[in-house]
């Protein structure tokens, strides 16, 4: 048996907690990963070593888009990504294609979209009913392709995480977790999404950002500010000075940290994002969430909300200004369970609570 992966950003996501899965269980079957020209060899195999001490030998890295990549995806018989890869290949006899794909949608993905990309695929995931259709309409796929299941990544809210986020903040305060999604992108097709301001994060300028650190010290919490890798302000950080009680981790400070978001997420008190599908992932944690809104409507002219049913039943705490901001911030600390949100099963009812990877494999009949 011979499995392939592959994800954005490299070695991580979905595909990563299967091969973890894979690999502790022992599952026999030849192992590649197929990385793409952005990939730091040296750090992947970091991670490895971190998530794999004993097995990493078993994963290949094979740079993707060469003849030996070509080769064995053709050869493979699970193949297993996040972004779609070799959409012009058919799947043959011998594969099943499992895109995982990179969290349910909230703004509009594949078919959906304005620049829907013609992929291929054997099954791909829904984790509730109110994204079942949403799954076969976005990848043109059947109800009998759509495997409905909680994201693999996901198990690792149910396990215990060694990461502490002491070695960053050099202190042991609790610590909030800020996940903007990207207005404009560095990486792929150059498009915005609502509307990007120098020296501004999520739509707070350098000087509220100021005021929030400040009010932050007060509070002796933490703020780690964890940016989408493709968002272009991963190129303009060196603009912003530096904070005592925010840290902003661009794509390639986070990638140094060898560490996947989800075991990062684990041991964080709360989240505050936007639009951004790990609010539909960290539902899972019990812990409040914090939802920015304050380019909503422009934010929907340009990129678009996959579902109205999906958008109304996204809440959180709001987020419109850096007094609610700060008064999320208190919250958190004083009475976190007032704030938590309750729509965790209309977003995850088919969740397994770190089964998800099991149940998947016996799913597509790789484990008996």
């Amino acid at each position: 048996m011979k499995f392939i992966f592959s994800s954005f950003p490299n070695f991580s996501d979905n595909s990563f907690v299967i091969l973890k899965y894979i690999i502790s269980e022992k599952i026999p079957g030849k192992i590649y990963w197929l990385v793409s020209k952005s990939g730091n060899i040296k750090l992947i195999r970091e991670k490895m070593m971190n998530y794999f001490p004993t097995d990493y030998s078993r994963i290949k890295l094979v740079k993707k888009n060469s003849v030996l990549g070509i080769f064995l995806y053709l050869s493979a018989n699970y193949i297993f990504e996040t972004h779609g890869m070799f959409e012009k290949f058919p799947i043959l006899p011998w594969q099943k294609k499992i895109n995982l794909w990179h969290g349910m949608p909230l703004k509009k993905i594949g078919w959906l979209s304005d620049h829907p990309v013609k992929m291929k695929m054997s099954y791909s995931i829904s984790t509730a009913p109110i994204f079942n259709e949403i799954i076969g309409q976005a990848f043109k796929i059947s109800n009998a392709q759509v495997i409905p299941i909680g994201l693999p990544r996901n198990d690792l809210f149910f396990k215990k995480s060694n990461f502490n986020f002491s070695s960053l903040f050099g202190n042991e305060y609790p610590t909030i977790a800020w996940l903007p999604t990207y207005r404009k992108n560095n990486i792929g097709d150059i498009n915005l999404s609502g509307e990007q301001k120098t020296q501004e994060i999520g739509g707070f300028s350098y000087n509220e950002l100021e005021q929030l650190d400040s009010y932050l010290g007060t509070q002796q919490t933490n703020l780690v500010v964890k940016l989408h890798p493709m968002d272009i302000l991963n190129l303009k950080t060196a603009e912003l000075a530096n904070f005592k009680n925010i840290i902003v981790l661009t794509a390639t400070k986070f990638s140094n940290l060898c560490i996947e978001v989800n075991d990062f997420l684990t041991n964080t008190q709360a989240l505050v994002t936007d639009y951004s599908s790990v609010y539909f992932d960290y539902l899972l944690s019990g812990h409040p969430i914090g939802v920015i809104k304050i380019d909503e409507n422009e934010y929907a002219k340009q990129r678009g909300f996959v579902s109205e049913e999906v958008l109304s039943k996204f809440e959180g705490f709001k987020i419109q200004d850096v007094y609610s901001f700060q008064e999320f911030i208190r919250i958190s600390n004083e009475n976190p369970n007032s704030i938590s949100p309750t729509s965790v099963d209309i977003f995850n009812s088919y969740d397994r609570k770190g089964d998800n990877s099991k149940i998947l494999l016996e799913y597509i009949g790789i484990k008996k």
